[in-house]
Parts: C-alpha cells; sequence; structure tokens
C-alpha cells in the first residue's frame, strides 16, 4: 500500500498551492470566517419597527413635562416639511437623507408611486430596499403599515367625532343656491330659508338629509309645511266656533279711505271700501275669519312677491288688492291674539304668529324650488357633450360664427353642485378640520423620523458583544 509523501517546506512568498492535512480544520476556520447572512424582518417585524418610529417622531412632536415646547415645535416643522420633501425627493428620483442612491426611484412608475406612498405616510425607499434583499414581507409594511393606518384614522374620527349642523346663515346660503333663488328675486330667500331651517330640520325626512336632492328638499318643505298647518288646525279648533265682534277689521279697511276725495275715481274708491267694512260690524266665528283670511292670502300671494316699489304702485291704484291686504292683515291678528290668549302658558310666546311666518316661508320655498327641479331635470337630460355641442352664433355686427358649448357646465352638471348644496346644508358632519388634523398625525409623526432604508440612522441598535471568536475581529 503506498504511503503519502511528507509536505515540502514551502517559502513565505511561494504562490504554489498548499494541500491542507487537515481537511476538517479548514473547513471549520473557513466557515468562521463568512458573516452570518441577514434575518428578514418579514411583513410583522417591519410593520413593527414603523410604528415604532412612528412613536418616537409622535413622542418628539407632542409637548408636555418631558419634552419642552421648543423641543416638540422644532419636531412637528420637521415632520410638516419632511411630509413635503420626501414625496418630493421620490418624484425628483432622488435618495432620501443619508442614503445611497440604490434606493432612489429610477423608472418614472417608482417616482410617481414613491412620492403617492411617502404623502400617506409609506416609507418606499425602505421598501425598494427589502425588495433588492428578497424580503418581500417588510415590503409590503414598509408600503401599505403607515399608509393603512392613517386611513383608518381617517375613517374613525369620522364615526366617531361629534356631527354637527352647519350655523343657520350659512345653510341659509347653501339652501338659496341650491333653489336657484341667488339673484333677480324680489323675496329675500336667505332670510325665508333661515326661518324655515329649524322646523326642515326638526321634521323626520322620507330621504336621508346625506342623500337627499333639489327634489326631495321640494318633497320635504311641503311635509314640514303639511305638519305646521296639522298642527295649527288642531289648536285653531279649540276657537273655531266662537263668536266675535270683528270691528277691528272694518277699521282697518276704512283707513285706506281717501280722506278727501274730488275725482270720481275717488268716491268710487271709498264706496268699494265701505261696502266692504260694513260686513265686519256683526258679529262672525273665528272659522269664518280664518277662511277669510286664507282666501284673502291667496288673491295677494303673488302681489306679496313682486319688488316694494310694484306692490306700492298697485297699492295706489287697484282697489282690490287694498281690500285683500286689509282682510288679511286684521283677520289674522284677531284669530293670533285669540289662539294667544286660549294657549297662554302652554306654548312659547307668540307661537302661532311664527308657525305662521314659517309657514309662509316654507309657501315661498315650495313654490321656488317647484320651477327649480323642472329646469334641474331638464339640465340632467343633456349629455356631458350636449354641453359642449359646436353651435353658430350672429354677433350684433352681422359677424356669423361658431362657438363651443360651457366647459364648466359639461364638467359640473348644475344639479350635481345643487344636489351637494342640499346635502351640505342639511346633513350634519364633522369639523372637516379636526378629521384633517387627526388623519395627517401618523403621517407627519412617522415623516419626523427617518427612513428605515439602509443607510439610516440605526433606531434598533443590536447588543454589543466582546467574544473573541467575533468573525469580523478575525485575523486572516
Amino acid at each position: 500500500m503506498a504511503t503519502r509523501p511528507a509536505p515540502q517546506p514551502v517559502e513565505p512568498n511561494d504562490w504554489q498551492a498548499v494541500e491542507p492535512t487537515d481537511w476538517q480544520t479548514v473547513g471549520a476556520s473557513a466557515s468562521s470566517a463568512t458573516p452570518p447572512a441577514p434575518q428578514k424582518e418579514g411583513f410583522l417585524g417591519e410593520l413593527g419597527k414603523q410604528n415604532v418610529a412612528m412613536g418616537k417622531g409622535l413622542a418628539g412632536i407632542v409637548t408636555g413635562p418631558f419634552v419642552p415646547a421648543q423641543e416638540g415645535a422644532k419636531g412637528l416643522l420637521h415632520g410638516l416639511y419632511e411630509t413635503v420633501a420626501t414625496p418630493m425627493r421620490e418624484l425628483a428620483g432622488r435618495p432620501q437623507p443619508g442614503q445611497s442612491v440604490i434606493t432612489a426611484p429610477h423608472t418614472p412608475l417608482e417616482r410617481v408611486g414613491g412620492a403617492v406612498d411617502a404623502a400617506i405616510g409609506g416609507d418606499p425607499a425602505a421598501a425598494r430596499a427589502h425588495v433588492a434583499s428578497g424580503d418581500q414581507g417588510a415590503a409590503v409594511a414598509d408600503l401599505i403599515g403607515i399608509p393603512a393606518e392613517t386611513l383608518l384614522a381617517g375613517s374613525l374620527l369620522k364615526k366617531f367625532l361629534p356631527k354637527r349642523l352647519p350655523s343657520n346663515a350659512k345653510a341659509a346660503n347653501l339652501l338659496t343656491k341650491a333653489a336657484g333663488a341667488t339673484e333677480g328675486k324680489a323675496i329675500e330667500f336667505p332670510k325665508e330659508f333661515s326661518v324655515a331651517l329649524p322646523e326642515l330640520n326638526k321634521t323626520p325626512p322620507k330621504v336621508p338629509f346625506d342623500k337627499m336632492t333639489v327634489r326631495d328638499l321640494n318633497t320635504h318643505v311641503q311635509d314640514t309645511f303639511g305638519v305646521l298647518e296639522k298642527d295649527f288646525n288642531n289648536k285653531f279648533s279649540t276657537i273655531a266656533r266662537d263668536q266675535v265682534m270683528p270691528d277691528a277689521v272694518a277699521k282697518e279697511i276704512r283707513s285706506y279711505k281717501i280722506l278727501n276725495p274730488i275725482l270720481p275715481e275717488d268716491l268710487e274708491w271709498n264706496n268699494k271700501l265701505e261696502t266692504r267694512a260694513v260686513l265686519f260690524e256683526q258679529p262672525h266665528n273665528y272659522g269664518d275669519l280664518n277662511i277669510q283670511r286664507m282666501r284673502a292670502r291667496d288673491r295677494i300671494g303673488d302681489f306679496q312677491k313682486q319688488f316694494p316699489s310694484t306692490q306700492g304702485s298697485k297699492m295706489g291704484s287697484n282697489v282690490n288688492i287694498v281690500l285683500d291686504t286689509a282682510i288679511h292683515d286684521s283677520t289674522k291678528n284677531l284669530v293670533y291674539d285669540a289662539l294667544e290668549q286660549k294657549y297662554v302658558g302652554q306654548v312659547a310666546p307668540n307661537y302661532f304668529r311664527d308657525l305662521k311666518r314659517t309657514e309662509s316661508a316654507l309657501y315661498n320655498i315650495k313654490d321656488q324650488l317647484g320651477g327649480r327641479k323642472n329646469k334641474l331635470a331638464n339640465l340632467d337630460a343633456k349629455t356631458f357633450f350636449d354641453n359642449l355641442r359646436v353651435h353658430e352664433y350672429m354677433s350684433s355686427g352681422g359677424h356669423v360664427g361658431m362657438a363651443a358649448g360651457g366647459i364648466m357646465p359639461a364638467l359640473f352638471p348644475e344639479s350635481s353642485v345643487a344636489n351637494k348644496a342640499v346635502r351640505k346644508a342639511l346633513a350634519p358632519r364633522t369639523n372637516k378640520y379636526a378629521v384633517a388634523a387627526g388623519t395627517a398625525a401618523p403621517v407627519v409623526s412617522r415623516r419626523a423620523q427617518p427612513s428605515l432604508a439602509p443607510g439610516r440612522p440605526n433606531l434598533f441598535p443590536a447588543p454589543q458583544t466582546n467574544a473573541t471568536d467575533d468573525w469580523a475581529n478575525q485575523k486572516p
């Protein structure tokens, strides 16, 4: 059996291959010189690190006994700055501070996607680094962890923060806009809506306020009017048969007589007034007086919707309008005073006058909405291209040309704008500024801390060891 030759001595600078004498020893030495493979963080591990970073950012922003106010202000300003700067760096394809260009986005898709993700709290630089190292779970946590928590915070705030209605004045202006009554109307519709809003909010809607349209609002106004009218009729029925001497009505009619009639027309005017006045010098029951009030109101309804200057000229020339105005004003005072006296202590002062004032506002609103809903229905019948359709026109100088329709009506249909105004006016809402601040808090807190990509300051240092067998300290 052949024997293995003894090894020959080798000079130190000789590059001749050396055949090992102990394969086990050499293998162990080689493996001890190999750095250990980095462990993967995984989805949960990286999500935890992202949340720890967010918590540290929040701790640096919130002032208190352990964080001076100036330090908290610095942390907040830094977080706000990075909330804007980080997405801009992503969009520009630049690395984040302290990081290698390897973690920077390169393709347009990476830039745009990274900017969007960074804007809602994500860490796209760390995600790209983890993808390169094969840790897909950690990359997903970098991309969607904080953004998901941001969206969750916003939805919880919307759900649990107290909801409130807009101010009466703001809601009235929104409903006036929805009703198409912002200008060119003799009736001050913001004032009418302001009067009617308490009852509109009180009446249960058939369609939820947050889904209501102008057409639904018109129905809701009619329902509210019906509720008030029923309330009035129920209470009025207790005095409807009571007798009263309505001489105040006769006095009101005679107050419109011409004191020194000269022309035949003046005498005729006075005679017509006196003929009606004497009818109220005998007992009437309140039911009859209320009927006369309503008939007079219906006859002068259109007159009361005209501008004051027009009303003034007609009051000086139309004796029938004068008669109906006098009868309406005087009979309502008799009826309302009797009801106030009947229900004293049971209802608020001026309850019946306020009720009828609200009914009057609802009556005017109902008339306006009736035409408005029909106009919006016609506009809805037009398509996007109908609004953009090119049409011929002729200028004042006789020039014939072509023009396109309005781009704004095409993009923002009037019915959509009006319906949105109705919902904003009637549906209780959370404070949008509080929701925005609460939703932005996770993003700003996370941006107050650096990215978790390689090259970052180590937020989670590994424990130090003085072991003599540390591979990094081994001599070759």
